[in-house]
Order: structure tokens, then sequence, then C-alpha cells
């Protein structure tokens, strides 16, 4: 369930989760993993690694937060969503502490959507992840 507007490029090894949208006219590097439900908006260049569930864009691709409204089309419900968030947002604008710091102090990994992004997060990875702003 992948959408690939129009003119979308994909480069050599590009692994691309489940139900992944990427707008018209973007090109996404080689050895790229997209994490399921994200969205890569158009006239996007992605050269590292995007989050499950991540919404980025821009000529050099940021990561603009989290696909709220691919969430909650596939029928997550909001407990899920706000749990996610919350995760989503000890580990990106806590400048206090170290990345492994905050990925050891994710506790509920019975959230399926928190699940896949911690599990992408400490897999084996050939390029950085995209980041916020």
């Amino acid at each position: 369930n992948i959408i690939l507007a129009n003119n979308a490029a994909l480069a050599g090894h590009v692994s691309v989760g489940n139900n992944v949208t990427i707008g018209g006219l973007s090109g996404v590097h080689q050895f790229v993993r997209i994490g399921e439900g994200a969205f890569i908006g158009a006239l996007s260049m992605v050269a590292k690694d995007v989050i499950p569930f991540g919404m980025v864009y821009g000529e050099r691709a940021k990561l603009m937060g989290l696909n709220l409204i691919g969430l909650r089309r596939s029928g997550r419900n909001n407990k899920q969503i706000k749990e996610l968030r919350s995760v989503y947002d000890s580990i990106f604008f806590d400048q206090k502490k170290p990345f492994n710091k905050k990925m050891s102090n994710i506790n509920d990994i019975n959230n399926p959507l928190i699940k896949k992004l911690v599990n992408f997060l400490n897999a084996d990875k050939d390029r950085a992840i995209l980041s916020p702003k």
C-alpha cells in the first residue's frame, strides 16, 4: 500500500515500509530506510532515514512531525497516537539527555506504534536519521 506520486525517484537499495506516501518530484537517496506510515512531501530530497509515521518535506528534507492524518486514517486510536507523540517529543526535543539514554527510558512498548519506532531506531543502519528543524 505504497503511493508514489508522479516522478518520485527511489535510488538503489531503498527500503520502503507499508503505507508510505511519497510526493511528486521527490528523490530518495540510495540505502535510505523509510519507515511504515511515513509521508514525504512533494519536491523533497531525502538523504537520511525517515522514522515510521514521520512527515518530512523540504528541498533538503527535514522531519516536520508525525503523520497524524495518516495515523488517524489507518484507524489508530487517540491514546496510541498521544503516547507516540509523547515518545517522539522526548526523543527529538529533550536536549538534556543523550540519545542512548532517551531510548532506554522508553517504557511503553505495549503500544504497537512506539514498538515500531523503537525497533526502527535501534536497528542496524547505514545512514543517519532525519531530525526536526
